[in-house]
């Protein structure tokens, strides 16, 4: 009865700490302080080195180190499926980079726009006095675009 009594002790702290470990994972935003907005890599590592001398469980540990070499998308789902598993619905870490994960989408997107558009072929620049160029507009008279047939020195034909 014993052997029993101290198995399922030992079960259930181990679960439990599982479970803080990633309550702790949940919360490292706010455990380890300030740390600038402006440079992530700053904030990720040390948020790393918080994690990694406070989670203590070995699933937790096991969890952590899989997490290192996952992609950041891969990363919040493997997380959302343990969260659940555990019974957590609230986790500020996760949704943070989700958060930051949908901003990265939207850039990457941008910059692909950009990129298409930039390689659209763009008209030729022709010089000024060529036919279907703009030209420099007269006193009086609004810029216009030179007639195809017209030489340098215009079309004015009074």
């Amino acid at each position: 009865m014993r052997k029993i009594l101290v198995s399922a002790l030992v079960l259930t702290s181990s679960c439990t700490s599982y479970k803080q470990d990633l309550e702790t994972v949940c919360n490292v935003g706010s455990l380890v302080g300030e740390v600038s907005k402006s440079d992530p890599s700053a904030r990720a590592m040390k948020q790393a080195q918080y994690l990694s001398s406070h989670i203590t469980s070995p699933e937790g540990k096991k969890l952590f180190a899989g997490l290192a070499t996952m992609s950041p998308d891969n990363r919040a789902v493997a997380l959302r499926a343990e969260l659940t598993a555990q019974g957590i619905t609230a986790c500020p870490f996760v949704e943070e980079v989700e958060r930051e994960q949908a901003e990265l989408k939207k850039v990457q997107q941008e910059l692909l726009k950009l990129e298409a558009e930039k390689a659209r072929p763009q008209p030729p620049d022709l010089p000024i006095g060529t036919p279907g160029t703009p030209v420099e507009p007269r006193e009086g008279r609004p810029p216009s675009v030179q007639p195809p047939g017209c030489g340098v020195a215009g079309c004015d034909k009074r």
